[in-house]
């Protein structure tokens, strides 16, 4: 018996003895896991647990490919430090996780071998460990989760479009960046959003209402339900919308030259690097930066917080603040 329940099961030996020697590993077995001290099986390595993270990454994030994609490069990241990827998933410490991060800071990015890893691209690898482990701990692989906080020192972006960059753009910024960059800065949509828009999701009028607006977006998936919103179409973003919507063979506003492909978002930062040299610009100047630009615009209008929070789409407030 314990705490009121009748464990009834045969011990397999004629021996009293040894019977209740058996009886009595049980019910320590048994006490053991009433107050936490649960005896777990070998924890696999991390190289080995990747196959059980992708899995459990592409059930939950199925509506988000670039998400899956992210982890799957970061977890890929993790696994070429060897100490790390050969590691048990219960020997992973503070210790081992600060052995990869000095390697990680130290090897070159895959771009650039000279320049070293960023401070953000190695919080993204430690978040991506993080998550895993705490995986493994709700599946009881693993007793506990080694602190991993993010590293001080990322940079932020602050780079914002002026109107005299914008005009620039237009002159020689190619096709579909330019575009992209404008409707942004226009309205604060980003370009995960922009490349998904729909027809059905642009709901234009012909003449403007009392704010100067042609209607309105509806923005239907995002990275968190406070991304699902709708934003007003302005005149710049109605001539935009309307160039790329006669262009379209499919449900897409923005498409390939075909009229029927989906845009990519690397031909958008490829388009931006170059944009970026050939203008001197610096090295916070990327394709996000216009939606930035329309909420700092917007912030300087003088609405509250809370108001450009929900134009923004933050779940937090913190994230509007910066």
């Amino acid at each position: 018996m314990f705490k009121g329940t009748r464990y009834h099961k045969s011990t397999k030996v004629k021996n009293e003895r040894d019977a209740r020697t058996i009886a009595n590993v049980a019910y320590t077995a048994l006490a053991m896991g009433e107050v936490g001290i649960v005896k777990h099986k070998d924890a696999p390595t991390l190289r080995e647990f990747r196959a059980d993270f992708i899995t459990a990454v592409k059930a939950e994030k199925s509506d988000k490919p670039r998400t899956v994609a992210f982890y799957t490069y970061s977890f890929d990241a993790l696994l070429k430090f060897e100490p790390l990827s050969e590691a048990r998933l219960d020997q992973i410490d503070e210790r081992l996780v600060q052995r990869f991060t000095v390697w990680a800071r130290a090897r070159g990015c895959d771009r650039d071998k000279e320049r070293k890893t960023s401070i953000a691209t190695v919080n993204r690898w430690r978040a991506t460990l993080r998550k895993s482990l705490r995986m493994a701990l709700t599946w009881k692989m693993i007793p506990s989760v080694p602190a991993t906080p993010a590293l001080s020192g990322e940079r932020e972006r602050s780079f914002i479009f002026t109107e005299e960059m914008r005009k620039k753009y237009d002159e020689l910024a190619p096709e579909p960046l330019n575009s992209f960059i404008q409707l942004s800065c226009e309205i604060g949509i980003c370009e995960g959003e922009a490349i998904a828009l729909l027809k059905s999701d642009v709901h234009m009028t012909k003449k403007a209402d009392a704010w100067g607006h042609f209607g309105y977006l509806t923005i239907r998936v995002g990275k968190t339900e406070y991304r699902k919103r709708s934003l007003p179409i302005t005149a710049r973003a109605k001539e935009i919308l309307v160039e790329w919507m006669a262009k379209s063979r499919c449900d897409l506003v923005f498409t390939r030259e075909d009229g029927e492909t989906i845009v990519s978002a690397f031909t958008l930062i490829q388009q931006q690097e170059r944009m970026r040299e050939q203008l001197n610009l610096p090295w916070d100047a990327c394709v996000h930066s216009a939606r930035h630009t329309a909420l700092t615009n917007l912030g300087l209008t003088g609405v509250d917080a809370f108001t450009l929070q929900r134009a923004a789409g933050h779940a937090n407030i913190t994230t509007t603040r910066k």
